[in-house]
């Protein structure tokens, strides 16, 4: 798999705003990285047969109804839940190799282009260069990954102190019930939990709080936490203040943070850029009834199965999938607007509170307060929320604000972006020897040839000199 699952396939390479390296850069990267990822459907598809003609029918999602003649044989996920931790490094020039290979082609503002030899997609590095967040969504599945630069040496006194945990365990397929030759009953494999609180450490390898149990360290970064339900392995960051793990069996996945509170938190502390990834995962699965004798329905959920001359024609989650991806900017006083809009306030227990449209959720930050996290139990789904700050500062350069965009339509490429005044676009077959596209400056839109001969072409806006 890709550090970045792909998403929408583009026809040729896109950098929008990519430029000098600036903030984080490959020296600060270099070294030794886990990463940590959840990967999830993002649809349900339904089989029907037709008693009639004998034909099969494959629903493109779970919207879909039988229709006449028609009964419900199968339900399936065509990606089904997965979590994952694997190790990789990233080398002086770039190079990503281990369990994840390919090229870091460009760094700006926090803003990483990588490319796994097919494709390229952004990452987002946090300030201290020791945590990178990546998410996408396609017809499929959708996924949230974060990685954690290992750090040079831990020991048992580096876990002492305060940490928030976010536990969440998801069924990874769905089981099903054969009656009289008939589908009667689909049902999660597994139960849907999710379990957010504090823990202590005492620095001796012992906690409390949520849970209970005991913890130790390696040099290189792994955690193992032992409780009366097993050994849970984690992976560390090189600040020590964050750590992941995804352990899963026959029946559940699970993908766990350990987050190190910050000795104080002020409001004004989160100030900034962040970048947001919500990844939303439906825990209810509702079925639809039709009685072949009474022509009655009826809805249920999946804790029961058909009765008596009942035959199941529907199936569907309460709530749905879902991948939102935001950037935020924070003033000294919480307040953020955009795409969404709310407040970030931070509470004496060193935790962060969102309101945003009538809803309140708390966010957990790490000690050095560049990485928040937090999950939701809504009634039919719950959510995983991870940001990290990618600049101190608000704002942005004119040309990453421009938001560069393509798409292929008959044939051609066209590129198009929200700014014109001062920027100009440009292109290259690499990160160097960028040349500017003739009458591309002072306008908000351009029309390319894709090429034809197997090579990548690159495109950045820039400022006019």
């Amino acid at each position: 798999m890709p550090l970045l699952h792909p998403g929408l396939r583009q026809a040729a390479l896109l950098v929008a705003g990519i430029g000098p390296l600036t903030a984080v850069d490959l020296g600060d990267l270099t070294g030794d990285w886990s990463l940590a990822e959840l990967r999830s459907p993002s649809r349900l598809r339904e089989v029907y047969y037709d008693v009639v003609s004998t034909a099969t029918r494959t629903s493109e999602d779970s919207s879909d109804f039988a229709n006449v003649d028609e009964i419900l044989i199968d339900a399936f996920y065509p990606d089904p839940l997965a979590t994952e931790t694997r190790s990789f490094s990233i080398g002086a020039g770039g190079t990503v190799s281990g369990g994840e290979t390919g090229q870091i082609l460009g760094i700006s503002s926090n803003r990483i282009l990588y490319s796994d030899g097919t494709e390229a997609v952004t990452v987002y590095s946090n300030t201290t260069g020791d945590l990178l967040l990546a998410s996408s969504r396609d017809d499929d599945q959708q996924d949230q990954t974060l990685c954690l630069k290992r750090p040079s040496d831990l020991d048992a006194t580096d876990l002492d102190g305060d940490w928030a945990l976010i536990a969440l365990t998801c069924p990874d397929d769905l089981s099903r019930v054969q009656a009289e030759g008939r589908l009667a009953d689909v049902y999660f494999s597994g139960e849907s939990t999710l379990a957010t609180g504090d823990i202590t450490m005492d620095g001796a390898g012992n906690f409390s709080g949520i849970f209970s149990g005991t913890i130790s360290g390696t040099p290189t970064g792994d955690v193992t936490v032992v409780t009366g339900g097993g050994s849970i392995p984690f992976r560390m960051n090189e600040s020590k203040n964050v750590a992941a793990s995804t352990p899963g069996d026959d029946d559940e996945q699970e993908f766990n943070l350990l987050i190190r509170k910050p000795s104080s938190l002020a409001t004004s502390d989160l100030a900034g850029t962040w970048r947001v990834s919500i990844l939303r995962l439906p825990t209810t699965l509702t079925e639809s009834f039709y009685n072949i004798d009474t022509t009655a329905g009826r809805q249920a959920d999946s804790a029961g199965t058909a009765g008596p001359n009942e035959v199941l024609v529907d199936i569907f989650h309460a709530d749905f999938f879902e991948l939102e991806r935001l950037e935020v900017e924070l003033d000294s006083s919480g307040s953020f607007t955009g795409t969404r809009s709310g407040t970030f306030t931070a509470n004496p227990d060193r935790s962060v509170t969102l309101s945003s449209g009538g809803d309140l959720v708390t966010f957990f930050p790490n000690a050095d307060k560049t990485l928040m996290a937090g999950a939701v139990d809504h009634p039919d789904s719950h959510e995983l929320v991870i940001c990290i700050k990618t600049a101190d500062t608000i704002g942005r350069t004119a040309a990453a604000a421009a938001d560069l965009r393509m798409l292929r339509s008959g044939g051609k490429l066209i590129l198009s972006w929200n700014g014109t005044s001062g920027l100009l676009l440009e292109e290259s077959d690499g990160l160097a020897g960028w040349t500017t596209i003739e009458n591309s400056s002072g306008t908000d839109s351009h029309v390319s040839d894709p090429a034809t001969d197997g090579s990548r072409r690159f495109f950045r806006l820039a400022e006019q000199p």
